[in-house]
This record gives C-alpha cells, structure tokens and sequence, in this order.
C-alpha cells in the first residue's frame, strides 16, 4: 500500500520573516503614517482640484472636498497632541518613580519617534 507514491519534499521556510514589534515593522508603520499624511504635492492637487471645482460650479463638492480635508487634519493634530501628552505623562511618571526608589533616570527616545512627532497635514494655501 502506497508503494508508488512519492514522499512529499518539505518546502523551504523563508528565513527571512518579518518579526512582529521588530525594526522593520517598526519603519514599515512610520513609513505608512507619513504617507497617508498629505504632503506638499498632493496639498497642491486638492487646492488645484478646489479652484477647478468651484469655477466649475461645482461648490457643493467642493464644500465636501474642504470638508474632509479640514477634518482629517484636524484629526491628526488632535491626535498628535494628545500622544504627545500621554507620553510626557508617562515619562514624568516614570521619572518620578525612578528618583523615590533613589535611581538615576535617564531619558531615552528611539530614532523614530522624531519622524513619528512631526507627521502634521500641510495646511492648505491661503488662497482657496
């Protein structure tokens, strides 16, 4: 019984998984927070698509386009402020409890924190 079958071959695992909470995950979610920012070309497309819809007579989309902008800049700020809050707490506490058991607290910041705090929507220009 089974005398004609082949014995199945492993494949070979890939090595060269991705770690979960590792650095490459680590600069994979920086890289996908700035992105879904909009920078200083696509800032420059909305405000192009705005004039263009509202020569067009168009202003209730528009209005719409204005709209979600605005708000989802106003999110990312909000939400910006509020991590950088928690974070100043956190470290404040940290500290606090570090000198009462008679330690020496030194603050340390990963590299990418710095890009993780200046992610912000660029504003739109003045004019539209």
């Amino acid at each position: 019984i089974g005398r004609d079958k082949k014995k199945k071959q492993k494949k070979p695992r890939n090595s060269r998984r991705r770690k979960p909470g590792g650095e490459e995950e680590l600069a994979e979610l920086v890289a996908t927070l700035t992105h879904s920012c909009p920078d200083e070309y696509y800032v420059a497309v909305i405000s192009s698509t705005l004039t263009f819809l509202l020569q067009s007579g168009k202003r209730s989309m528009a209005e719409q386009l204005l709209d979600s902008y605005t708000s989802i800049e106003a999110v990312v700020l909000k939400l910006q402020t509020e991590r950088l809050d928690k974070d100043r707490k956190k470290q404040e506490e940290t500290e606090r409890s570090t000198r009462m058991e008679g330690g020496i607290y030194q603050f340390v910041q990963h590299p990418c924190e710095k890009d993780i705090d200046k992610i912000r929507c660029k504003p739109l220009p003045e004019t539209v």
